[in-house]
């Protein structure tokens, strides 16, 4: 039997007349003979609204017990779902993170699933009983639940379709699957019906929201059958491609990322490369977070510079403080309401009139470059939040993204301003 992991979001569970829709569309599969293992994050706007009652409540929300209350969205999601697939006499059975024998780090707010024991899950699917499983977590040694960050149910399903050695992966979104930019903001953008892996983790490490960037990661390490799929309309979506990529020594540019609520951090007079870095380092790692940084020498002392999202530097804010006040030498420097813009494609560095455009593109826009930065297969810019929309869409349509018989750089000649 051909078995399914499919992930419903908050998007695509806005409230529980599309819980019963997605009910039918997991009834439709079932008939059809597919053996379907369901994930589940929290019902759109649940999270949030847990996050605000911790807030109302503290501002030093012990990490544990903030873990566990957000777990319960996904809990009340996966119950209530069981609830709309007995109605419609479907078989099934919620399993929360230790019953489905998802086990992480046990670090809070971004832990890492470290294994996991399918015995309970696999005794559901030979009884023909689908299990309805809590996305976002995972139970530590301790048997306390932490969580997997924004975004985590992609990981739980990605995980749990690579440990079952499922046929496919499918993430629901509430979108025909991923486009050349963000089709709420540019409306010419064009659905991609299949993307290499490399690309796609490319694109969600830029920003991309379609995907949790650690779930594609988990994808393309163990290679599992991924499909981006619309939750409420028919359309094949888009597959993930683990072929050969045919753009050797080809300029190419195929999709536009962005993130929002960025800012950019530096920290300059750090005196020992080994005892100061070091310590730098295992405050980011023991956090969690994954940040974009850099370390470069100005005169006896070294600069610490990173890009993060305000979501992972409230994570690392107080750590943070600490760390510079035994540092008196140490100075801190923040830039907020930022935007990232990344180009995704191939020999971007190599050919430099993609720098050139998107210069050339700011440039008549009058609008201020802060920080770029140009490798193989991307490049980011980073602008004042403000102006975000305006450089996407203009970047979108600069190197004809909509058109889907056009991948190569347009000449300068024909697109200067």
């Amino acid at each position: 039997m051909v078995v399914l992991v499919q992930k419903f979001g908050g998007s695509s569970l806005t409230d529980l007349s599309k819980l019963e829709i997605v009910a039918r569309k997991v009834k439709k599969h079932v008939q059809s003979g597919y053996q379907i293992v369901l994930v589940l994050s929290a019902l759109q706007g649940e999270t949030d609204r847990l996050i605000g009652l911790a807030n109302l409540l503290t501002s030093e929300c012990p990490k544990r017990e903030y873990d566990a209350l957000l777990a319960t969205g996904e809990q009340a999601a996966t119950c209530l779902m069981v609830m709309a697939l007995a109605r419609i006499g479907v078989r099934a059975q919620t399993l929360n993170a230790w019953q489905a024998g998802i086990h992480g780090d046990g670090i809070y707010q971004r832990s890492a699933i470290t294994r996991i024991d399918t015995t309970c899950i696999q005794k559901c699917i030979d009884q023909g009983i689908i299990p309805v499983i809590t996305g976002f977590q995972a139970v530590g040694e301790d048997h306390s639940i932490a969580t997997l960050g924004r975004g985590g149910s992609d990981t739980t399903a990605v995980a749990l379709a690579a440990a079952l050695k499922a046929d496919e992966c499918q993430i629901f979104v509430d979108v025909q699957g991923m486009f050349t930019a963000d089709p709420k903001i540019e409306p010419d953008a064009r659905l991609v019906h299949k993307i290499t892996i490399n690309q796609m983790l490319n694109c969600a490490n830029l920003g991309a929201k379609v995907m949790q960037k650690r779930a594609v990661a988990c994808a393309a390490r163990y290679k599992v059958p991924l499909r981006i799929c619309p939750a409420f309309i028919e359309g094949p979506g888009t597959v993930m491609d683990y072929g050969k990529e045919d753009a050797i020594e080809k300029t190419m540019v195929t999709a536009i990322a962005h993130a929002k609520d960025q800012m950019i951090l530096q920290l300059s007079g750090i005196q020992s490369l080994g005892k100061d870095i070091q310590i730098l380092c295992s405050l980011i790692e023991a956090s969690g977070c994954d940040i974009e940084h850099s370390i470069r020498q100005v005169g006896d002392c070294y600069v610490f510079e990173c890009l993060l999202s305000q979501d992972d530097y409230r994570t690392l804010a107080a750590g943070f403080e600490d760390y510079c006040a035994t540092r008196e030498c140490v100075q801190v420097r923040m830039t907020k309401q930022l935007a990232r813009l990344s180009i995704v494609g191939f020999s971007l560095a190599k050919d430099m009139s993609i720098t050139n455009q998107v210069m050339l593109c700011c440039d008549a826009l009058k609008i201020p470059v802060r920080h770029l930065f140009a490798a193989d297969n991307q490049l980011s810019l980073v602008v004042d939040q403000a102006y975000m929309e305006l450089v996407l869409r203009s970047l979108h349509k600069r190197f004809q993204l909509h058109d889907k018989a056009t991948h190569r750089v347009p000449t300068i000649a024909n697109t200067a301003a």
